[in-house]
């Protein structure tokens, strides 16, 4: 696998485990994984994978099996999965291992929850977070066992277009007020966008007034829409700081919506000015200009983002309209 396709497959991973967590968190269940396809399911292959384990379904073997979901019998490595891992689940849970005598068996559990935000800080509490940054540093022949396995189980959950262009489930994000920025200091986007340099009558107070206005004009369009700005936002060329483009096939491999549901979507994006189309090279570009005339805040909000190592929070951007990151 060249650097290249391990990037994308890595990208590919991070785009599932976001949505993936992003549906979770405003399902406000596992509801998503049916009879036969259980969220104990779902994390068997991926953890086999990472950690070289062979975990059971503990469910299978005991139905509502105590404490536990998931078990090695030969490294003794005993998983509970949850969508809500805080201190007191832990701490339940531990206890019920106990009760159980689960430790002549197991070594002592910990919980993944499958979500990017963790509710506890604790070594015994991992994340889709921490799983990603396990994954990345894994062998190039696992990490497209991962992405395959991803590909094959999540296709019904990044189906989010129906034939109606509304997310499948009825499902609809709980933030659909947007974040304000607070009147708090944002001189460190200000200096490492360079934009009172970009444009000399830009300032602070145009910059915080136009990202409370993104926040808004992004909580007043569909879902569905705010997904494609996403996938093109974390999986697109970025160039020259500020243009982001992504292929009309690359992004149509991405989805599992029509090409034509795809192009319908972004033609309405296009119309609202968030996006463009480039025919000589076919690439989608997405864009934000509003009192800084030249200034495009998806392209400085991404280099921003990168600068710091902080792509996960394009999911708050996208997902749940909120830009309380930027300082």
């Amino acid at each position: 696998m060249t650097i290249f396709n391990k990037s994308e497959k890595l990208q590919n991973i991070n785009l599932r485990f976001s949505w993936l967590s992003a549906y979770l968190a405003n399902s406000n269940a596992i509801g998503f994984f049916d009879d036969n396809k259980s969220a104990e399911d779902f994390c068997i292959p991926l953890l086999n994978i990472i950690y070289d384990l062979e975990l059971v379904n503990l469910n299978s073997v005991k139905k509502n099996h105590p404490a536990i979901d998931l078990g090695c019998s030969k490294t003794k490595t005993s998983i509970q999965i949850t969508s809500n891992g805080t201190l007191s689940k832990l701490k339940n849970t531990k206890q019920l291992f106990d009760r159980h005598q689960l430790n002549v068996t197991y070594n002592a559990p910990w919980i993944l929850e499958l979500s990017n935000d963790k509710h506890a800080s604790h070594p015994d509490v991992k994340t889709l977070k921490d799983i990603f940054q396990a994954i990345s540093g894994l062998t190039d022949e696992k990490i497209s066992r991962i992405d395959d396995h991803l590909n094959a189980t999540l296709r019904d959950v990044e189906s989010f277009l129906s034939p109606q262009g509304i997310p499948r489930r009825n499902f609809a994000l709980k933030s659909s007020c947007p974040y304000k920025i607070p009147q708090k200091d944002i001189s460190q986007f200000i200096v490492k966008t360079h934009v009172l340099i970009w444009d000399d009558t830009a300032t602070v107070e145009k910059v915080r007034a136009d990202l409370n206005d993104l926040s808004v004009a992004l909580s007043e369009i569909p879902y569905s829409q705010r997904f494609l700005l996403f996938t093109i936002m974390t999986a697109g060329v970025f160039e020259d700081g500020e243009i982001i483009t992504l292929k009309d096939y690359k992004l149509e491999e991405r989805l599992t919506a029509t090409p034509q549901k795809i192009k319908d979507e972004m033609d309405i994006l296009i119309d609202r000015e968030f996006a463009f189309w480039h025919e000589e090279t076919r690439s989608y570009g997405i864009c934000y200009r509003n009192r800084i005339r030249y200034f495009n805040y998806f392209g400085f909000i991404r280099g921003y983002l990168e600068d710091m190592n902080r792509m996960f929070f394009c999911e708050d951007m996208f997902l749940r309209c909120d830009l309380s990151f930027i300082q």
